[in-house]
């Protein structure tokens, strides 16, 4: 039985444990992992926390259960090449035949991926995310719950989309832009960007925000 490693040690490294236990995967895991600057000997949910370092490819595969797009491609980015990341989908999940979710994504319970939907690599869809027919959610993109994107829409690599916010079909959201809790989106959002409010509008004094 192959091992799985969990990298994160926080709230959705918390909830990934809770989503592996509900697709009967909870006894594979044997540790977490976190980064090396930041890591201090603990355990959570019952789990010793390792340095990433420490990690064996050989010895199992890595779900990388941290939140920020950013973080997530940086440890992506730090693992050994021949690191296996396991696609996780919670039984309730609600998706059509149409649907590709690549290598490593994680989509949390209640979402629902609609027709002809293209979902990429170490993408996390949190609980009871909404992906409309023909829109594609690039790699390491993030979506907090209850995140709405209509028709059509492309969400960008890296980008984040908050709790609640909803996209106007036939938008796209740049890549490594932010899009914030509750905003809606009405125009597309240009790469880098950090836009909200209803309707959304660039944070003022051009700042740039992020997780």
């Amino acid at each position: 039985m192959e091992k799985i490693a969990v990298c994160g040690a926080g709230g959705f490294a918390r909830e990934t444990l809770f989503l592996l236990e509900q697709l009967g995967l909870a006894a594979r895991v044997d540790a977490l992992y976190e980064s090396d600057a930041i890591w201090h000997e603990r355990q959570v949910g019952g789990l010793p926390v390792l340095p990433l370092s420490r990690f064996e490819p050989s010895k199992g595969a890595m779900v990388i259960a941290i939140g920020s797009p950013k973080v997530r491609k940086a440890i992506w980015s730090a693992l050994p090449v021949e690191t296996r990341f396991p696609t996780l989908v919670h039984p309730s999940v609600s998706l059509s035949r149409s649907v590709n979710i690549g290598t490593g994504s994680i989509v949390c319970a209640g979402v629902v991926l609609t027709c002809d939907t293209s979902i990429g690599s170490q993408v996390q869809l949190d609980r009871c995310v909404t992906v409309g027919h023909d829109s594609v959610i690039e790699d390491f993109a993030t979506l907090a719950p209850g995140a709405i994107v209509s028709g059509n829409c492309r969400v960008g690599f890296g980008a984040y989309m908050g709790a609640a916010a909803c996209i106007r079909e036939k938008l796209a959201v740049g890549d490594e832009s932010v899009v914030g809790m509750g905003a809606i989106v009405v125009k597309s959002v240009p790469a880098g960007e950090t836009h909200v409010g209803n309707p959304a509008k660039r944070l003022a004094g051009n700042q740039v925000r992020g997780p």
